[in-house]
């Protein structure tokens, strides 16, 4: 089965390629023939066309030799064997196990109308009520108006035959329904077979080349994604990377104009997309995937508007939708270290009036919920807790993986504080010292979460060494239960700095 997809891949990779590569010997083998029909129109002494009765019969007569001409042998044979690369897409799609018949018939129907279409497109009325007629107006053009002849075969030539800076006129028509063909055709029937057996689970396959789009290359180095994920895709987040939108569509870049959660397993990265969505097994996807999105399902399954006590001060970013862009590109904005204060405050604001925020239930506290390998979003939440208690609007902020982020922003009254939090484990001073150098990167204000048995004084020694080579931190916040001690590098300086944080603890 793992070869026979292979082949098929390649069959929607290479076929569009091998398709093209041939049409520029047709169109110059073309263009030669037109030329010689056009042998016999008579001509001025100064070689420009006579616009006589003649040459309009001439060129009347001509527009039935361009169809035969411009539906060649091996044009007509180029096509047939495109087209027949879609049964062999069908079969293997409809050899999957388990599939059931109604659905392989509606896959041997999809296929038996993209066909048709795609003869009619490409060798039928519709090729030539485009290519034929668009011909036969510059030849009876240049006969009404008495056009210069060498004029006329230049231009001929010009819009026939494909070069480095253009494509011909086949070459240009036949793009629209060669590169995209096989790719839609074959997302179709993926579509059929994942609504047929509830797929919920994807692969966006196919290596990439020089000029794969963005969103192409990022989607090949996610891999697997879940059926929950596309809305998120398709503001153009990626596994914490945000790729360029449209702004005329507000899509990622490239991608068709009206791709929605329906109709992406068939449009893909958009136009010239030679990726293959397949449908994949559970079974199949690495445990890092399914545990991803796992989380995710139940962090949005414990989302409610109506959540009571200090918990409605707790607020999650759900960035699965339009908001987030917005909300990315200001948590980027932050991450420069050289803003003033205003201008901090006023990105603060405008993360915190994103709309993209949740309100959390209290039963997020039940931790059974949740598996081993998400122990530090765990210990988050219990901060988060800590500092709702203490008065504090806790906005948390998603994890962007292409530049870093703080964990929360927490407002109390008018004031906003950008805080990266690291949970404390260990007894001795050195682990103080190490999570707070890892937290200094993200933010100049950071959160100690002790859940930890260290003593206080382990923790004041830390937190004095640390500052003795970070003076630039501003605060640091240290959560001990239901407890906040408030340090600074003016405090933590003091000669009885130990003595007052060991009371403030005890208290």
């Amino acid at each position: 089965m793992d070869r026979e997809l292979q082949r098929v891949i390649r069959i929607i990779y290479d076929e569009p390629d091998r398709f093209m590569s041939k049409i520029p010997e047709i169109e110059r083998k073309i263009f030669r023939d037109i030329s010689l029909l056009l042998k016999d129109l008579k001509l001025t002494p100064s070689g420009r066309i006579e616009p006589s009765i003649a040459n309009l019969n001439l060129v009347n007569s001509i527009k039935g030799k361009l169809e035969k001409i411009l539906v060649s042998k091996e044009y007509a044979d180029l096509v047939r064997r495109f087209v027949g690369n879609m049964p062999a897409i069908a079969n293997f799609q409809t050899s999957i196990p388990l599939l059931p018949p109604v659905a392989k018939k509606k896959i041997n129907n999809v296929t038996r109308q993209n066909i048709d279409r795609t003869l009619e497109s490409l060798i039928g009325a519709g090729y030539k009520k485009e290519v034929v007629a668009k011909l036969h107006r510059t030849l009876l053009t240049n006969v009404t108006t008495g056009g210069s002849f060498t004029q006329m075969v230049e231009d001929l030539r010009e819009q026939l035959i494909t070069t480095e800076e253009r494509p011909g006129m086949l070459s240009k028509y036949a793009r629209l329904y060669v590169t995209d063909g096989l790719g839609q055709f074959a997302g179709q029937g993926n579509k059929l077979i994942a609504d047929a057996l509830g797929s919920q689970w994807f692969r966006y396959t196919i290596s990439n080349i020089k000029t794969t789009r963005d969103f192409c290359r990022n989607m090949t180095r996610k891999d697997y994604f879940h059926i929950s994920e596309i809305p998120t895709l398709l503001t153009g987040l990626i596994d914490g990377r945000q790729v360029e939108l449209n702004p005329a569509t507000g899509l990622p870049k490239g991608m068709i104009d009206g791709t929605n959660e329906e109709n992406f397993l068939v449009y893909r990265g958009g136009w010239n997309c030679r990726h293959v969505i397949v449908p994949t097994s559970e079974i199949n996807v690495p445990a890092i995937h399914r545990q991803a999105v796992a989380l995710n399902n139940d962090i949005n399954r414990l989302f409610q508007s109506g959540a009571r006590g200090h918990t409605s001060n707790m607020l999650f970013s759900d960035v699965t939708g339009g908001v987030a862009t917005a909300l990315y590109r200001q948590l980027e904005l932050l991450a420069n270290q050289n803003l003033s204060n205003r201008k901090r405050t006023e990105i603060l604001k405008n993360i915190v009036s994103n709309d993209g925020f949740r309100k959390l239930e209290t039963d997020i506290f039940n931790f059974g919920k949740f598996r081993n390998s998400d122990v530090e979003f765990k210990n988050n939440l219990i901060g988060a807790r800590t500092l709702a208690q203490n008065g504090y609007k806790v906005f948390m902020l998603p994890n962007p993986m292409n530049f870093k982020s703080a964990d929360f922003v927490l407002q109390k009254g008018n004031r906003f504080f950008y805080s990266e939090m690291k949970t404390v484990h260990g007894r001795s001073p050195e682990t103080v010292v190490k999570q707070l150098n890892k937290a200094k990167a993200q933010s100049d204000r950071i959160i100690l979460n002790v859940v930890g048995n260290i003593s206080p004084r382990n923790l004041a020694d830390g937190i004095q060494t640390f500052y003795e080579n970070n003076p630039q931190v501003r605060e640091i916040k240290v959560l001990k239960g239901g407890k906040e001690i408030n340090v600074d590098f003016n405090t933590a300086r003091k000669r009885n700095f130990s003595r007052n944080f060991i009371r403030q603890w005890s208290i």
